[in-house]
């Protein structure tokens, strides 16, 4: 995965110590996402390594116990500013699931080379505990329309006034965004889906991934040789 989506589901996860306290909204304020002003948006934004340190630990505390992070090395917090000994040791907090000489399922301590372990194991365990399998967190922020802006806005955006069936619960954002909506996460109805395949035989037909591989080759050797001929 790329590190700067971890970065970002991070980051949000950080804002959320203060955007916990807002006031919940109610079905008459639902509307589009509210904008946040994020540091790491635009080409010169940059990451609060404090504030991702500090989302780690929200993840940990909070998060951790439904959902994953399946897609994450414990090597890529790396980039947090965090020494590889103190990486190495909070690995080795984690029981990793593997599979004996004997055939048998065990567990072991983490490496730096693990990605962090699901708490509930599986999805059908998760199913069960909590009816539905809670999303993978690895890639939230880029999955989702509005990126983090749309995980800040729906972890803000329960509301109690409205009464809803035993263990489920309302959300603005949900409410906005519906299964079906072109462009939403939910999105993979006919329309959208016919689209994707399209754009995906023409990638394909015009082997524009090896293409963009060669031409990059090329613009690369090109630079390189006028940095020999204008050196400084």
């Amino acid at each position: 995965m790329r590190f700067g989506t971890l970065l970002k589901t991070l980051s949000t996860a950080a804002v959320l110590s203060a955007g916990a306290a807002a006031t919940p909204a109610t079905a008459e304020s639902a509307g589009p996402l509210e904008s946040q002003t994020w540091s790491f948006t635009g080409p010169l934004g940059y990451y609060d390594e404090m504030q991702l340190q500090h989302g780690l630990y929200v993840y940990q505390t909070r998060c951790q116990a439904c959902h994953s992070l399946g897609l994450v090395r414990f090597a890529s917090l790396s980039g947090l500013d965090v020494s590889e000994e103190a990486i190495k040791a909070l690995a080795s907090t984690y029981e990793i699931p593997y599979i004996n000489d004997d055939g048998d399922r065990d567990t072991r301590p983490g490496v730096m080379n693990d990605s962090f372990p699901w708490a509930l194991d599986n999805p059908k365990r998760a199913i069960a505990t909590y009816g539905k399998a809670p999303p993978d967190l690895s890639t939230m922020a880029r999955a989702r329309i509005g990126g983090a802006d749309y995980v800040y806005n729906l972890l803000v955006g329960y509301d109690d006034a409205h009464e809803q069936p035993e263990g489920a619960y309302y959300n603005k954002v949900m409410k906005v965004i519906t299964p079906g909506t072109h462009g939403s996460t939910f999105g993979g109805n006919p329309l959208a889906c016919t689209v994707a395949t399209a754009a995906l035989e023409v990638v394909k037909k015009e082997k524009l991934v090896q293409n963009s591989a060669k031409m990059g080759g090329l613009l690369k050797k090109e630079l390189q040789l006028l940095m020999k001929e204008n050196p400084g």
